[in-house]
């Protein structure tokens, strides 16, 4: 029996094509995919609004937009305001001199995060005090995005209610 070395070599040359674009897509996928990193830094209740510093890291070379950030206590949703306004207004005087002005303004959705970069801000929540007086009670961030939802994060204590 006598073996073809071209029908040979051509099937080793498609199993090898098929194996590499295999793996071609299966590393596109790992290198696009959801990397999207979420601090809650430190929070504040004031004038009836309940204010956290967040911070968002896209780490994939996609981009990514934030369209929905609500907070879950007792199966309860506050979701976030969605209008602008200065959060803090801080002034840096030397004497009688104001040096610099900074204002601080809320962020809400979307958030548009470009690929490979990150941003930073406040987002304001209408929380009535009530629900702060038991310190038992978890709040749970919850985040949508136009890849999909993100897995709930449990705030701790820490960041709970500072009068």
């Amino acid at each position: 029996m006598k073996i073809d070395l071209t029908i040979t070599f051509t099937v080793l040359i498609s199993f090898l094509s098929l194996c590499l674009s295999l793996f071609t897509w299966i590393f596109t996928i790992w290198v696009n995919r959801k990397r999207l990193c979420i601090r809650p830094l430190i929070c504040s209740y004031n004038e009836k609004t309940w204010n956290l510093k967040i911070s968002f890291e896209n780490y994939s070379r996609l981009p990514i937009t934030i369209t929905n950030i609500c907070i879950s206590i007792n199966m309860n949703n506050y979701p976030c305001k969605n209008n602008y306004f200065a959060v803090n207004n801080y002034k840096y005087r030397e004497g009688q001199t104001v040096i610099e002005r900074k204002i601080d303004y809320n962020l809400f959705p979307p958030i548009e995060i470009s690929a490979l970069s990150a941003k930073a801000g406040i987002i304001v929540f209408d929380i009535p005090e009530e629900v702060f007086q038991n310190s038992a009670i978890p709040l749970i961030l919850l985040i949508e995005t136009t890849r999909g939802k993100i897995p709930k994060i449990e705030l701790s204590n820490i960041l709970q209610y500072n009068p």
